[in-house]
């Protein structure tokens, strides 16, 4: 079985279970570029193998004449994958573009000590955090390291944009500028994704691929990784299960503007009471 998926502009994947069938896929990309005169670069090319066990096979690719490089990790529309399928090194770039973006905005021209907080706190929700979050929705079972490292520049950057100690009660400092921890909003905005999906008419294939996954872990096929996993645990932490329960039962899901405002409530009622809780037990 083979899967071709053009997605943007230039950029093209291709995914396949076996090396034959790839190597079908590269040919029949070399074909039509040599068909229309224009031809695949392979050096920017390259090949990765997520599951290397079992029998040793030739892990040699060929586009035209020229060989494909094997990687460990590609960079893909800008969210980088690696063969273990893991977030670390996305969460690790973002929490570096957080803290350097942030910096090199306040201090390269807005200068903090001369504007409203207020007024860089929303610069920094608006644009500097959704360039660090890009492709958060790809993230799953993120280790509490790498949580916390993106959790530090987040809180780095609340204070500062306040002018704020680093000592300072970081849920205070969230209060006082009127948003939540960046975990969160990397929950608000896989739930989001989660009613796309839900939306999207039955006859799209990204449709087909989710309820299919969707009903293979309801029915006990309980994969342990990957997007289903991660909403299921989302869902459950904020108390949202019966949405997905009726998409089930029905096949219909809430608007766009009604699955927001149900999104900010409860994550933010959620939150309010945790630092509730931990501010009485402090």
């Amino acid at each position: 079985m083979d899967v071709s998926l053009p997605t943007f502009a230039d950029d093209m994947t291709l995914l396949s279970f076996s090396k034959a069938a790839m190597d079908r896929m590269l040919n029949i990309c070399h074909s039509y570029a040599c068909k229309w005169r224009y031809f695949y670069n392979a050096n920017k090319c390259a090949v990765m193998i997520f599951n290397k066990k079992g029998a040793q096979e030739d892990k040699t690719f060929k586009i035209g004449k020229e060989d494909v490089q094997l990687t460990n990790c590609q960079v893909h529309l800008g969210i980088q994958f690696d063969e273990d399928l893991s977030c670390h090194h996305q969460l690790h770039n973002s929490s570096v573009n957080l803290r350097g973006t942030f910096i090199s905005t306040v201090c390269n021209g807005l200068m903090a000590n001369r504007l409203n907080p207020m007024l860089i706190g929303t610069i920094y929700t608006s644009a500097i955090r959704p360039k660090a979050l890009f492709g958060c929705e790809a993230l799953k079972n993120c280790s509490s390291t790498d949580l916390q490292r993106l959790l530090r520049a987040d809180r780095f950057c609340v204070k500062y944009s306040q002018r704020f100690d680093l000592s300072v009660n970081s849920n205070c400092a969230y209060i006082m500028l009127n948003v939540t921890p960046i975990n969160l909003e990397i929950d608000y905005r896989k739930l989001l994704m989660l009613g796309q999906l839900c939306r999207l008419p039955s006859d799209q294939f990204a449709k087909k691929v989710f309820v299919n996954r969707l009903i293979r872990f309801v029915n006990f096929d309980r994969q342990i990784r990957g997007f289903i996993p991660d909403i299921y645990r989302i869902l459950q932490k904020y108390g949202l299960l019966d949405y997905l329960d009726c998409f089930l039962t029905t096949g219909c899901f809430v608007s766009k503007p009604e699955w927001k405002r149900v999104l900010r409530k409860c994550i933010n009622v959620s939150w309010r009471v945790v630092t509730l809780h931990e501010q009485i037990h402090s």
